[in-house]
């Protein structure tokens, strides 16, 4: 017959399980970042991603998200851009994180809104929610020939997400180029820098060799590597401004690593 439990031993499992319900949550919180442990790629993807991070200005700035978690919305009625996060979302599956509430990253498909007036624009955009900052952008946003626009929002050296304009109409774009705009444009948000500090997605590096750079650049954040002092790090054990020499001998190591084609 089971034995009622004394008030010390009710206090005493109270408390574990309120120990053990914090544990959970710190892994829950931790968890991404605990486990950024760089995958194997491909040697030729590996040597890209080097190339690529060798280009850019040692002293580049990346700035993060610090709980990189951030999560994203799309704002669109049309299929190029259901099938631009259908794409995403099997390219980033880990990283792709859909927002119930405000979005950190808003991506926006919308054919012809570079051309609309600004009525036209207010219209196009009043179905959908939006941060303040990224609504008035966006019905100012200037015209660009390739029709794909990130803006990044950053506050005391963090990033705080940012939006994503695609314009499918606009001039020099084709329906394959809505989902390498989003691909880079997500991707360019998450912290892959450029080497100019301006953002254009045909310059950028291919979906495969800018996940082995994002990889990476999380991995340096993990371990703490910057060049940037005093040292930004948050509570979720993310490191700020990662350095790019970090990230060039980290994938350097994996080139080494990797067998070299027909050995």
């Amino acid at each position: 017959m089971a034995r009622n439990h004394t008030p010390e031993e009710v206090t005493t499992i109270r408390i574990f399980g309120t120990l053990l319900a914090i544990a959970l949550m710190a892994l829950l919180a931790f968890g991404p970042w605990f486990r950024v442990q760089p995958r194997d790629y491909p040697r030729a993807d590996l040597m890209a991603a080097k190339q690529y991070v060798d280009g850019l200005n040692p002293d580049t700035l990346i700035p993060l998200v610090p709980d990189d978690q951030p999560v994203s919305r799309l704002a669109t009625g049309e299929p190029l851009g259901d099938q631009a996060i259908n794409d995403l979302k099997l390219a980033r599956p880990s990283l792709f994180r859909r927002a119930w509430g405000l979005a950190d990253i808003e991506i926006v498909v919308i054919s012809n809104f570079l051309r609309m007036t600004a009525v036209e624009r207010r219209d196009a955009l009043a179905r959908y929610s939006f941060r303040n900052s990224t609504r008035k952008m966006l019905l100012d946003a200037q015209r660009v020939d390739n029709g794909c626009v990130v803006y990044r929002y950053t506050e005391n050296g963090w990033s705080e997400g940012g939006f994503l304009l695609v314009d499918p109409a606009a001039g020099s774009m084709t329906a394959a180029d809505v989902s390498s705009c989003v691909i880079a444009g997500f991707d360019h948000l998450l912290g892959v820098p450029t080497d100019d500090g301006r953002f254009d997605f045909r310059r950028f590096p291919r979906p495969d060799v800018s996940m082995v750079v994002l990889d990476y650049l999380r991995h340096c954040a993990e371990i703490g590597e910057t060049h940037v002092s005093p040292r930004q790090s948050s509570n979720y054990g993310v490191t700020n401004f990662p350095s790019i020499q970090c990230i060039s001998r980290g994938i350097g190591e994996a080139i080494n690593r990797s067998p070299a084609k027909g050995s």
